[in-house]
């Protein structure tokens, strides 16, 4: 069982499937939440590393 702060995140520009796994995922977590990140793609981690850690560790605090 994944604990219900889990968060989801799909990009929109990556396949199609990413999107319908994590929202299915988010559906299936109780107290899950899922974000999509529309000008994100599949590989844009490292592309994005800073902003990516600074949301993170917001996330975290928040």
């Amino acid at each position: 069982m994944l604990p219900v702060n889990t968060h989801f995140i799909a990009r929109g520009k990556s396949p199609g499937y990413y999107k319908v796994t994590a929202e299915r995922l988010h559906a299936a977590v109780p107290g899950s939440t899922y974000e999509l990140s529309p000008k994100g793609f599949h590989g844009s981690i490292p592309a994005a590393i800073d902003e990516l850690v600074t949301d993170i560790s917001e996330y975290f605090k928040g």
